[in-house]
């Protein structure tokens, strides 16, 4: 399962990202300025942040995998029609714009619910930085397509766009070789705690500074190229050798870490003392970065030595699914696609805000403006999460957690294919639940409770 939610998050900063490269040829053939293209960019966002929390409650009520698939055919579906909408117009594009965030807002939540309705606890940290490292990954295709984008970019949107829709029939047609069990979503079925995720201080300490790390983040996949080609003059068909390294240096951090942070949990390490110092290194680290960016003198700027910054940069980035994102699974693991959608949902307003401050502001205030605003965002966001963050879990939910059962999965779920932890089975590999009845031994034909 994990491995089919690794590929759709690929697909979803693939289908997100290559507009970031494709701006560059697409801004010179319609005329399009910097403010527009800040609207373009920000249009997604719109978009994404509509459907978050909807993600995250039709994943509790239909299970995350199938939403996932929905997300992905309907999320394709407007960036196959993305270069046709750019020719109709400038507002057409928008639209098309705004109903590819509407798709990829849905399978955020929906694959993080997957996390919480087919992992323990001790498994959550590196299948949370698994999943989401496929979004680096898929960071870096994009940004790797960048001489063919120069040469096409139309073709380039309509392959990616069909690309999905193989994925959503593979995922459709062939299951896994070990048949996995959706969880019992009747027995799950339970009121949305909005009061708990709403006023409790531990889930603002997540929301505000899942914000600030996205404040950074958009920068830096959204109008790195850009900054590269313009502030740089690195030319477009060499953009993917200056900046696939860094996208891949988050992808490795996010698993590493995430097996790191379980491995010492595992080891009797503080969950909270993990959960904030993986924010540490993200967000104070990323600042750091961004300050050298600023500060490097003009002579030592060179776009070799900025790509190795921006690489260090990334990597700390890669952090924060260790810390504010399974964050998410300690203080609500009943509800876990629903605070996504809940954080998602703040956070997201990080790329409409942050791309229209860009677009509209770049001009007067450089690229050394931009970095400095980033870096008072980290910062802030950083001491609130320090003040507020906590481990203790603030919403009711199901007794019986994945975390308290008498037998764990013996394997890590990163290329496996794990059962529901919430299947009563003898087989191999499956989780029991505390409250499951004993299947029967004695041949009597009852069973004895657990």
């Amino acid at each position: 399962m994990a491995t089919y939610m690794w590929l759709a998050a690929m697909l979803c900063y693939i289908d997100r990202t290559n507009m970031s490269v494709a701006m560059i040829p697409a801004a010179e053939q319609h005329g399009w300025t910097k403010a527009e293209q800040g609207v373009i960019f920000s249009a997604f966002f719109i978009g994404y942040g509509c459907t978050q929390v909807l993600g995250g409650l039709l994943a509790g009520r239909f299970g995350g995998p199938i939403i996932v698939t929905v997300a992905v055919v309907m999320w394709s579906l407007f960036t196959l029609l993305t270069p046709e909408a750019a020719n109709w117009g400038f507002a057409s594009l928008i639209l098309a714009r705004i109903g590819l965030g509407l798709g990829e807002g849905l399978a955020i939540p929906a694959a993080h619910a997957v996390a919480a309705q087919w992992y323990p606890a001790q498994y959550q940290a590196v299948c949370v930085s698994f999943v989401n490292s496929g979004h680096q990954l898929g960071t870096v295709i994009a940004m790797a397509l960048a001489p063919a984008v120069a040469a096409d970019w139309e073709l380039v949107f309509h392959v990616l766009g069909v690309l999905g829709f193989v994925w959503a029939g593979v995922f459709c047609s062939c299951p896994p070789p070990e048949a996995f069990t959706p969880p019992d979503l009747a027995e799950q079925a339970q009121p949305s705690p909005w009061r708990q995720l709403l006023l409790r201080k531990p889930c603002w300490a997540i929301y505000i500074s899942h914000f600030s790390t996205n404040v950074g983040f958009y920068i830096l996949i959204t109008w790195l190229p850009a900054y590269f080609h313009q502030h740089l003059g690195v030319p477009l068909q060499d953009m993917a050798k200056f900046t696939v390294p860094a996208y891949l240096a988050g992808a490795v951090s996010m698993v590493v870490v995430g097996h790191t942070s379980d491995q010492l949990l595992a080891h009797g390490w503080d969950k909270l003392m993990l959960r904030r110092a993986a924010m540490g290194v993200a967000m104070v680290g990323c600042s750091v970065c961004l300050l050298i960016c600023v500060y490097l003198p003009a002579d030592l700027a060179t776009p070799h030595v900025i790509a190795g910054v921006m690489c260090v940069a990334l990597a700390c980035h890669g952090c924060h699914h260790s810390g504010n994102f399974t964050n998410m699974l300690d203080i609500a693991p009943d509800h876990a696609g629903l605070i996504q959608g809940v954080s998602n949902t703040i956070a997201t307003t990080a790329g409409v805000l942050g791309n229209l401050y860009v677009g509209t502001m770049l001009p007067s205030i450089g690229w050394s403006g931009v970095f400095l605003s980033a870096v008072c965002v980290y910062l802030s966001g950083f001491a609130l999460y320090m003040a507020w963050s906590d481990v203790e879990k603030v919403t009711p939910g199901i007794e019986a957690r994945k975390g308290d059962v008498e037998q764990l999965l013996p394997e890590s779920p990163v290329g496996n294919w794990p059962v529901s932890p919430t299947s009563c089975n003898n087989n191999a590999g499956m989780v029991m639940r505390r409250d499951a009845p004993t299947p029967d031994t004695t041949g009597h034909g009852h069973t004895r409770p657990g």
